[in-house]
């Protein structure tokens, strides 16, 4: 006997990405509720450390370093909007579905923030005009080493920005492992695939070749972001728009991405070549 009524199935649910920049950044939470509102990022002095020479006379001048000067970081508002009609629809489902979405797809949200400064122009970001342009064009494995190379002039490890491309090139060439929910390279810097970090290129740099990306490095970045996600429309009676009959929920959060700048250079990486 045949079955008149179509069966609602359970789609599977997005699946978040496991390397993000929020996994590799200080993502401890903010002290302040106002952070959403943005402010000035109470940097660490700047490098280089010195030696001293002890025993000449006259003694060498120990000269000093200061704090990197940075533009203050706005706050930024994450969000995802679902409209439906209302006609045999569970609102309970339709916010937990919403609300697993958003949780999947925030990362790339916040990525694309820091890497071209889609939401808030005036932030600083990895494209912007801070970016140092290394001398390019070069193999994925010599990139690589050409970003931890710039790394060490800075005396300190940091963050690889590539895009999921790039990383799995990287990968095939043995330069990552992962320790637990992070990827690393075997001097120990951690490297984040965002899912947002795609199609950009440095302010002040030509747009690459087809098949010809850019990878960025950085010192370490902070996010900070409310503690959970709002759901807006969560009363039935709210989110019911009366004169179309349509559902409307809307799931958001609130952002803020900061680093000094004390480490923010680009390559260009041409990845297609045979590695050796």
């Amino acid at each position: 006997m045949a079955v008149s009524t179509r069966i609602i199935l359970d789609a599977p649910a997005p699946i978040a990405p496991r390397y993000t920049l929020r996994g590799a950044a200080d993502s401890s939470p903010p002290l302040d509720g106002h952070f959403m509102y943005g402010g000035d990022l109470a940097a660490y002095p700047a490098s280089p450390a010195k030696g001293w020479t002890i025993c000449e006379s006259p003694p060498d001048t120990k000269t000093t370093t200061g704090f990197p000067s940075q533009e203050p970081f706005d706050g930024f508002v994450v969000y995802l909007a679902v409209t439906c009609t209302t006609r045999g629809l569970d609102f309970a489902d339709t916010r937990r579905r919403a609300l697993a979405s958003f949780q999947a797809y925030e990362d790339a949200v916040v990525e694309d923030q820091f890497w071209k400064g889609t939401i808030s122009p005036t932030s600083p970001h990895l494209t912007d005009a801070g970016a140092t342009v290394l001398t390019g064009d070069l193999d994925i494995v010599s990139g690589f080493a050409a970003l931890e190379a710039h790394l060490a002039t800075k005396q300190q490890s940091g963050l690889i920005h590539c895009s999921p491309r790039l990383a799995t090139y990287a990968e095939a060439a043995g330069l990552l492992h992962t320790e637990g929910q992070l990827l690393r390279t075997v001097l120990g810097t951690i490297v984040v695939p965002g899912q947002g970090y795609l199609g950009a290129k440095p302010e002040s740099a030509s747009a690459p070749a087809a098949g010809k990306e850019y990878a960025f490095v950085t010192n370490g970045v902070r996010v900070l972001r409310s503690s959970q996600p709002t759901v807006l429309g969560a009363d039935d009676a709210e989110a019911v728009t009366r004169s179309s009959n349509d559902f409307t929920i809307i799931v958001e959060r609130e952002y803020v991405v900061a680093w000094d700048g004390a480490v923010q250079a680009a390559i260009l990486i041409n990845p297609t070549p045979t590695l050796a």
